[in-house]
């Protein structure tokens, strides 16, 4: 079975990377339906539409919220609208990989703020 593609935002990308966030809101639609989030599809989640960026899952459940009030839904597409709401299990192996290249090891500095050099 082919993967549903769910293109994020950085600040959503990261949550995910970071376990902050499992779910995603998406407008219910035909892109957006029981069709097509389905318990244990593949998931290859984005950070935007590029190919650098991208993180494997399963969709563990799906879910309707009528009249969604999500602060973040409700900006994107308005008040009273149906959400379909994805809950999403992440590639752990990914998600190391992906925390390393968000956090790089900073260099050492000293008490006065200067990098501490060899």
């Amino acid at each position: 079975m082919k993967a549903l593609f769910i293109p994020l935002k950085t600040k959503y990308w990261n949550e995910f990377v970071f376990g902050t966030k499992t779910y995603e809101y998406r407008l219910d639609g035909p892109r957006w339906n029981s069709k097509t989030c389905f318990k244990d599809r593949p998931v290859v989640l984005s950070k935007g539409y590029g190919k650098k960026h991208r993180m494997r899952g399963i969709i563990r459940a799906s879910w309707l919220i009528i009249d969604c009030d999500d602060p973040d839904f409700v900006k994107l597409y308005g008040k009273g609208r149906t959400a379909r709401v994805i809950e999403i299990k992440r590639n752990l192996i990914d998600r190391a990989k992906l925390i390393r290249e968000i956090e790089p090891v900073s260099k050492p500095v000293k008490s006065s703020g200067q990098p501490v050099t060899s």
